[in-house]
């Protein structure tokens, strides 16, 4: 009968130490700094800011428009004079309507 040493390491072992590092690998793969969860939430904030980027653009555009108006169109300045500041013409009178909130009780 020949003796055979053991010169190998254990197949349990090595399959328990294979697995053990897939599932260290894996875990920093997903949740490491630069992992799948931080691409993803960083991939929404990109979006996010996108869109925030557009709704300024477009509020630029409104604010530049409303500017040129005021800057070029007499009658919407003069609109604008009557709505906001209640401002007048020489012969003209301003009312202004009071509104009541309080509630009389009935009897």
């Amino acid at each position: 009968m020949i003796n055979k040493k053991n010169t190998g390491i254990n197949p349990k072992l090595s399959i328990r130490i294979i697995i053990f590092a897939l599932i260290i690998a894996s875990a920093s793969i997903f949740f490491g700094d630069s992992g799948l969860l931080s691409y993803l939430q960083l991939k929404k904030e990109i979006q996010d800011i996108k869109n925030r980027k557009t709704e300024y653009e477009k509020l630029e555009l409104e604010l530049l428009e409303k500017k040129d108006k005021l800057q070029n169109d007499s009658e919407y300045l003069e609109k604008i004079a009557r709505e906001k500041y209640r401002m007048a013409k020489k012969d003209e009178s301003v009312y202004r309507i009071i509104k009541n909130n309080s509630k009389e009780k009935k009897k």
